[in-house]
């Protein structure tokens, strides 16, 4: 069975930071940062191996055009950008990204030096779109259980154990946050899709911009799209759109792959080490 990516379950550590890139002259430069984005993960067990006692977790993934131009139109069948939403004065707009890099760390400082890396070697190839440290604080679980079925099916051999996620911002007082993720899970619940989406939540404070970060991890893409139009349309108890409550929100769908078709590792898949392994990258 084909293993996913370690920064997707369990839980994070404590120490978190999300940056998303947008590359410049995609078709020209996807190969080339394809090449060197399939190795950030690899480089972050490196690190953590270098540093006993801490831990370092890295995932990557890809939005739509940079994998379908990377990879030559081999997409899994859900594989859909996102597009804006709306009901009413109510949106959800359509947010920017080519590349998503995800730490978490024991260490803060083993996150800020691999993050330097990747800065240099993407270089003059790509804008930074977003670059935030979130901080986890929910306590550890004893026996966390997570949902089974956010993963491609197994049919798709190629893409086992891959996911999508939607990254979402939501901006509201911060005192809203016990309103929001109870608004959602009803929805999930209501729509019977409880065991095929796992929403993970940082809080998002950043001067003005307060609210929440979440990272919607779902197996179908279509059918989460439906529930965040019902979610907007519905006059739940708890949820408001407006200056007390959800004052904004914004999203973008990225395809994490399975570990294995990121290494190349499963025969017969998409073979990523293809890339030339003798390009020296810079420390």
């Amino acid at each position: 069975m084909a293993r996913p990516q370690s920064g997707i379950i369990p839980t994070p550590f404590q120490y978190n930071r999300v940056q998303v890139f947008e590359l410049y002259d995609l078709p020209m430069t996807s190969m080339t940062v394809g090449q060197f984005s399939v190795m950030i993960p690899g480089l972050g067990h490196q690190l953590a191996q270098a540093h006993p006692g801490e831990q370092l977790r890295v995932t990557v993934g890809f939005g739509f055009m940079f994998w379908t131009l990377a990879w030559h139109g081999l997409s899994p069948r859900q594989l859909q950008p996102f597009e804006t939403l709306e009901s009413g004065d109510r949106e959800i707009t359509e947010g920017e990204g080519d590349l998503w890099v995800s730490y978490t760390s024991t260490d803060r400082n083993l996150i800020n030096k691999l993050v330097n890396k990747v800065n240099n070697n993407l270089g003059t190839l790509v804008r930074v779109v977003e670059d935030r440290e979130l901080l986890w604080d929910t306590p550890p679980e004893r026996d966390p259980v997570f949902p089974e079925s956010i993963w491609i099916p197994g049919e798709e051999a190629e893409f086992e154990r891959g996911t999508f996620l939607l990254q979402m911002e939501v901006e509201h007082p911060l005192l809203y946050t016990k309103s929001l993720l109870p608004s959602l899970n009803s929805m999930l619940k209501q729509q019977e899709l409880t065991d095929q989406v796992l929403i993970r939540r940082m809080e998002l404070n950043e001067g003005a911009k307060k609210g929440s970060h979440l990272q919607v991890f779902h197996q179908n893409s279509g059918k989460l799209d439906t529930l965040l139009e019902d979610w907007m349309d519905e006059d739940q108890q708890n949820l408001m759109w407006g200056d007390d409550g959800v004052r904004s929100a914004r999203a973008t769908r990225i395809f994490i792959p399975s570990l294995d078709v990121l290494t190349g590792l499963r025969q017969g898949g998409i073979r990523m080490n293809r890339f030339s392994q003798t390009r020296q990258w810079k420390d």
